[in-house]
């Protein structure tokens, strides 16, 4: 019990800091257009550093949350998926959303973080956590599949955002 203790003070305090408040006012005054999330992990072959990450911002779709994947979920689930049972085929690398799209997706996360705290659930695994958001709210992620992108299978979201993709196969 003491770690999950430590887990739900933290994520009190989080909840209760100004750091959402501060994205609401700069998309309040049109100052964001997009949110990318990305992995540090994504420099690592240094392919995109030095670059304009988001050449093609139509790709981003309206309006939901784009992620890399292997496979494209096409039903709801209720399954609070943990990698060490379930297969993962959501890359956690990479995310880009419009400031119209962001703010729903981060309030399913939010409580999808919740429910795993709550299940004494590894909140630590974000593809695990990501799929979850995904699967159990169907129309808040479009995804970019092998096929669309080059590169390394798991950081290739950053290809398909710097050289563009077909936005109608998403």
């Amino acid at each position: 019990g003491h770690y999950w203790e430590k887990i739900i003070k933290r994520r009190t305090v989080h909840s209760m800091s100004g750091e959402g408040n501060f994205y609401k006012f700069l998309m309040s005054k049109g100052l964001i257009e997009l949110f990318l999330w990305l992995d540090i992990g994504c420099m690592r072959n240094r392919e995109y550093n030095w670059q304009t990450l988001v050449s093609h911002p139509e790709v981003v779709p309206l309006p939901s949350i784009l992620i890399q994947a292997r496979e494209k979920p096409t039903e709801l689930s209720t399954t609070w998926v943990d990698k060490t049972r379930h297969a993962c085929y959501v890359a956690g690398a990479s995310m880009a959303g419009t400031v119209a799209a962001w703010p729903e997706f981060f309030e399913a996360f939010k409580l999808t973080i919740d429910g795993y705290v709550d299940r004494g659930l590894c909140i630590g695994e974000d593809q695990a956590v990501i799929q979850t958001t995904c699967t159990r709210h169907l129309s808040l992620c479009r995804f970019v599949l092998p096929g669309q992108m080059q590169g390394d299978p798991w950081f290739g979201m950053l290809w398909a955002l710097h050289h563009g993709v077909n936005v109608d196969t998403l």
